[in-house]
């Protein structure tokens, strides 16, 4: 619809105008990914503590269901997760992070693919083999390319391990719908043709 292309729109530009060093986009990505290892914190706690203890964790009836979500619908929050894990991967793969940096990223990843395994979307896990395979051809020809330029092969295939994992993971998932999310009992989602 109209006002959503807009407002898309808006942001695109106003993203492109402020946005013009690295060091803000470096910021942008990092307010991005802790405002997701917010939300699938808070999501995972609802999931465990209504499905386990049948205890929710926000105290309005509408929150008291097993797939309250704040952002949407199951699918829509399985997307969001997608992307945030495509993300988190890109920054580990980027090499770029040490210390206590990487331990957050790498649970932020683990965190958001459990999010996307309880959903079970099988058009995220499509993205994600897409996503998987151009960042590991990314990584493996950029690799190549300062190979050839050093004259030496310091190439390592531990850089792409992440990559390649999450693209396992996604293909397997993608040829053989597990009943994983099942247990969950998310409602129905009935779109107009």
């Amino acid at each position: 619809n109209f006002p959503s292309l807009l407002t898309f729109a808006l942001i695109f530009f106003l993203a492109s105008a402020l946005l013009r060093t690295g060091d803000y986009v470096f910021k942008s990505i990092w307010v991005f990914l802790s405002s997701a290892i917010l939300l699938a914190v808070f999501q995972m706690l609802h999931f465990l503590s209504g499905s386990l203890f049948g205890a929710f964790l926000l105290p309005w009836d509408f929150s008291r269901v097993i797939d309250f979500k704040s952002v949407g619908t199951a699918n829509a929050l399985a997307i969001f997760f997608g992307l945030a894990l495509v993300t988190a991967i890109i920054m580990l793969a980027s090499q770029m992070f040490t210390g206590k940096s990487k331990i957050i990223l790498y649970a932020a990843a683990a965190l958001f693919l459990a999010h996307v395994i309880l959903i079970g979307f099988w058009p995220v896990w499509f993205g994600l083999v897409l996503a998987m395979i151009f960042l590991i051809s990314y990584r493996f020809i950029n690799e190549l390319r300062l190979a050839k330029t050093k004259g030496v092969s310091e190439f390592s295939i531990k850089k792409l391990s992440l990559p390649i994992a999450v693209f396992v993971v996604a293909f397997l998932l993608l040829l053989a719908k597990p009943p994983i999310g099942n247990f969950l009992n998310f409602a129905v989602e009935i779109k107009p043709t």
